[in-house]
C-alpha cells in the first residue's frame, strides 16, 4: 500500500467503524448532522466537495432508485437533515432496495426489519422516519404512505 494516501484514507474512514460501512463518509451526498470539525480542513474541504458532486447526480431510472444509499442522502431527509441511523446501518440496511419488496411494490414489512436488527431500541419510531423521509415522487416507486 503506498505511504502517501494512508494519511487520507485515515480520515475518510472516520466513521467507518460507528455505521458498519466502508469509507461511509465518501458514500453520502449529505453529512449535515455529522461533526467532521475534528477532520482537517483540506479533509473538510475535500469531503464536502464529494458529497456536493454526488448530490447532483440525477436519479432517472427505477434501479437508480433503489441502488441510492438511505443514509446521508440529500434526497431522503427527515424534517431536513439526512438520516444517519448505526442500528440500521450496521446489519447492512443502506440502500432503498434493502428495505424495499419489488414482489408487492412496497417496503418490507415491519417483522423483516424487526429481524434484521441487533439494536431494537425505538426501532419502529426509527423506521417510520425513514419510511417518511423516502420521497414519494420517485419513478417507479408508488406514492408511499
Amino acid at each position: 500500500m503506498d505511504s502517501w494516501n494512508e494519511i487520507g484514507k485515515h480520515w475518510l474512514q472516520k466513521y467507518d467503524n460507528k455505521f458498519g460501512v466502508d469509507f461511509f463518509l465518501c458514500k453520502c451526498s449529505d453529512i449535515k448532522g455529522l461533526d467532521i470539525a475534528s477532520i482537517p480542513k483540506y479533509y473538510q474541504d475535500a469531503i464536502q466537495a464529494w458529497n456536493n458532486f454526488l448530490g447532483s447526480c440525477s436519479t432517472e431510472s427505477k434501479n437508480d432508485i433503489l441502488d441510492k444509499n438511505i443514509f446521508g442522502n440529500s434526497e431522503i431527509k427527515f424534517n431536513r437533515n439526512p438520516l444517519f441511523f448505526q442500528s440500521f446501518l450496521k446489519k447492512n440496511i443502506f440502500r432503498i432496495n434493502d428495505i424495499w419488496d419489488k414482489n408487492n411494490i412496497t417496503f418490507v414489512d415491519n417483522q423483516t426489519i424487526f429481524n434484521r436488527l441487533d439494536d431494537k431500541r425505538n426501532w419502529i419510531s426509527v423506521w417510520a422516519k425513514i419510511k417518511k423521509s423516502i420521497p414519494e415522487n420517485w419513478a417507479g416507486i408508488p406514492p408511499l404512505m
